[in-house]
């Protein structure tokens, strides 16, 4: 397929997991039974954007059958204080970059992951928590 006059905008099948990968490397690391080791939780708002991409990863590897959390798992398992990420969750929740479960778990979507790609690569996070 030759994509006539919009051929630019197209993008190469599988370049979301490039960009995935792009993303998180350096930032977190895996393990085989399925948790998430983030290499640093300040600013919190980045870790918990991490370890959200972490458990998509995850969840695309067929580690994990669900890659969506909610606050007390996130709490949980990355050791960020309680209210620290209800807000911040509240906050990536407000700005679009997460979405929420019918039963309030955060993930985020496919869409996304060149907008959360570009924050961090271009803007940085240094004025976050």
């Amino acid at each position: 397929m030759e994509n006539g006059e919009f051929k630019e905008l197209y993008v190469k099948e599988g370049s979301s997991k490039e960009l995935l990968k792009k993303t998180l490397s350096g930032n977190i690391k895996l393990t085989e039974t399925g948790d998430v080791l983030l290499t640093s939780i300040k600013p919190a708002k980045r870790a918990i954007v991490m370890y959200l991409l972490g458990n998509k990863v995850l969840k695309l590897d067929g580690v994990k059958q669900e890659e969506a959390e909610g606050p007390a798992e996130i709490f949980q398992r990355t050791g960020i204080p309680r209210g620290t990420v209800g807000r911040e969750l509240k906050e990536l929740s407000d700005d679009g970059f997460v979405k929420t479960t019918e039963d309030g778990k955060y993930f985020i979507p496919d869409n996304l992951l060149l907008r959360i790609h570009e924050l961090f690569e271009n803007k940085g996070d240094k004025n976050e928590n």
